[in-house]
């Protein structure tokens, strides 16, 4: 009976066992429930057809009805995500995530270039400038500059030196927010 039940809820009502039937009831419990039914006189054994067959049609009838009540039809994080599609994806941060994420990286951004060392070096603006607009290693960096490689390194160990001192200033929490 369980086998039976456990088929008929995987395929009428997409059952799995992450994805558990209304109510948290899994199909053990269904089984368990009709049986009882049986048992108690609440459902009655027709002679007229096999006991097997009953048992089975009791399993089908009990699984529509719990589908039927009304907290069957609400709607689950994981239905909603179905139907919707996945346009946040668990692993990916949320919106409100990235919008206070862009607003740190902009402020930093913003400390960096008002850091006395770089104001007084255009190299070393124009190396903020490219990592802001996403060169994020020393080929993009040339690049996107147009120094040579072994400038590069050289003003990302400037630059490295300055950081310190603007995180300790972020980390402040007096700056105002541009």
């Amino acid at each position: 009976m369980l086998r039976h039940c456990m088929i008929l809820a995987a395929r009428r009502y997409r059952w799995s066992e992450s994805h558990p039937l209304p109510e948290g009831t899994d199909p053990e419990i269904i089984v368990e429930e009709v049986i009882q039914a049986y048992l108690a006189g609440d459902r009655n054994f027709d002679a007229k057809y096999p006991i097997e067959a009953q048992l089975k049609k009791g399993i089908e009838s009990r699984l529509w009805a719990l589908h039927q009540r009304k907290g069957a039809k609400a709607a689950s994080v994981e239905a909603m995500t179905d139907a919707v599609g996945d346009f946040i994806a668990a692993d990916d941060p949320t919106p409100d995530f990235d919008v206070a994420n862009n607003h740190d990286a902009k402020l930093l951004f913003g400390l960096l270039l008002e850091a006395p060392e770089v104001q007084k070096s255009e190299e070393l603006q124009f190396l903020v400038m490219a990592i802001e607009d996403g060169a994020d290693d020393v080929k993009s960096q040339s690049q996107a500059t147009g120094f040579p490689v072994p400038r590069v390194y050289e003003l990302r160990k400037k630059l490295k030196a300055v950081v310190p001192t603007v995180l300790a200033e972020f980390n402040k929490g007096t700056v105002q927010s541009t």
